[in-house]
């Protein structure tokens, strides 16, 4: 196990160290040289081992998506080059014997290993550029990660799937109202209260997804604006008994818009306080908000 590994290229290193510095060591200075330097070599290949495996596993789950191959197409024929000579050359090596001052001293794996690195370092930067022109398109993707962001982009053609990425997008969309037709519609967003809201017409989920998240994000805010328009209107027909246009609004909009109404009235009886060097306004406004009834 890897970790077995380190510990003992540790403590073999300390060893070392203490026989180097000992008095009695000059008779057994060639063999202590020896053991350093392969000990030395050991450490390095398994430091470079275990930092392509990491990078391998990562850009591995990652070019599996159909999207990314068609997108980096020539990063995905470099990273089938470097899956083969990492299997082939190197780990099928090892397998053959596992010996570990073998493989360190033997095999001359050391290039080959830091020249995977460097391409997988330059495969990583160059998908990294990709993924930073979808954020740059839909910023809300840099709330998440790289790995969920491709797998968002893996299912582009499958709207209905990228339903569970949003709560991670939005601050409290659970899902969207999907009708579908020739294309894929939706017509209304859910809240994680599962209060639904009707979007202001309808929004096709066809194309690039980070186009369609775009034009989501536009269409929920002018949504959520008519209603907050309109319910404030409501409201003000119905100041004092509000338990039936509570029920016809989206909760959102009945705060906000009962916080509109209140800082427009104390705003409004403060000014004639100023003016008429009076308190009774705000004493008339006090009352008031205390006759608001909620059934």
């Amino acid at each position: 196990a890897p970790d077995e590994i380190i510990q003992y290229v540790e403590e073999h290193t300390a060893q070392i160290s203490t026989i180097k510095g000992t008095r009695h060591v000059k008779p057994f200075q060639t063999e202590v040289d020896y053991w350093e330097k392969s000990i030395a070599q050991i450490s390095e290949l398994c430091d470079g081992l275990f930092n392509v495996q990491r990078q391998w596993l990562y850009m591995e789950g990652i070019f599996t998506s159909d999207d990314v191959q068609r997108q980096l197409s020539r990063e995905t024929t470099e990273f089938k080059y470097i899956n083969m000579i990492w299997q082939d050359e190197i780990i099928a090596k090892i397998r053959e014997n596992s010996n570990a001052l073998y493989v360190a001293t033997k095999l001359n794996l050391f290039d080959k290993i830091q020249s995977l690195l460097k391409y997988l370092e330059n495969i990583q930067k160059k998908m990294e550029d990709y993924l930073e022109t979808k954020r740059a398109i839909f910023p809300r993707f840099y709330f998440i990660s790289n790995e969920e962001l491709v797998e968002i982009l893996s299912l582009s053609r499958q709207p209905d799937l990228i339903q569970i990425h949003l709560k991670k997008l939005f601050d409290n969309i659970k899902y969207l109202r999907l009708l579908i037709k020739k294309t894929i519609l939706a017509n209304g967003i859910q809240s994680n209260e599962d209060e639904q809201i009707n979007l202001i017409s309808t929004l096709s989920l066809e194309g690039n997804v980070e186009n369609w998240l775009k034009d989501l994000e536009i269409k929920m805010q002018i949504t959520v604006r008519e209603y907050l328009k309109n319910s404030l209107s409501a409201l003000k027909l119905q100041l004092k008994k509000r338990d039936k246009w509570i029920k016809d609004w989206p909760s959102q909009c009945c705060v906000t818009a009962s916080e509109i109404e209140w800082t427009s009235a104390t705003t409004k009886a403060l000014m004639i306080c100023q003016a008429d060097g009076s308190l009774k306004p705000l004493k008339k406004l006090f009352h008031s908000q205390r006759q608001v009834k909620l059934d």
